[in-house]
């Protein structure tokens, strides 16, 4: 096995052009380092707080829509009893049996009365005026 020899080392004499830089850290190095992360992670965390605050206005929007369906679906059924309920009082079969006591019939016979001075009207026609 042969191996290449790499580039010399760099010269300590003074009429080099190269410079030894040491691989220590210094503070002015390290402070964007740091600031940079910190806003990353604060803009991370504010952006999972706006999803969470947008989410949770989404659900509350949804539970109103469901709130509303409920009403919706129970006012449709107490619409449908009150129909119920005026046809019901509406039957005459019904009337009929509560006029009895009250001294109401219908009649066998009748009777039309004639005013003097008025014409008689035929049934459905209305004369103008």
């Amino acid at each position: 096995m042969t191996t290449h020899p790499t580039s010399p080392a760099p010269s300590t004499s003074r009429n080099s052009p190269l410079r030894l830089i040491s691989t220590g850290t210094t503070t002015s190095t390290r402070g964007p380092s740091v600031l940079m992360l910190l806003a990353f992670v604060l803009l991370v965390v504010f952006t999972f707080l706006g999803m969470v605050w947008s989410r949770t206005l989404l659900d509350e929007g949804a539970f109103q829509l469901a709130d509303l369906q409920t009403r919706i679906e129970q006012e449709t059924i107490r619409n449908r009893l009150l129909r119920l309920e005026v046809a019901r009082l509406e039957n005459p079969d019904r009337m009929a049996s509560l006029a009895e006591p009250l001294g109401l019939f219908y009649p066998d016979e009748v009777v039309h009365i004639q005013v003097p001075g008025i014409a008689p009207r035929e049934p459905g026609f209305d004369p103008p005026g």
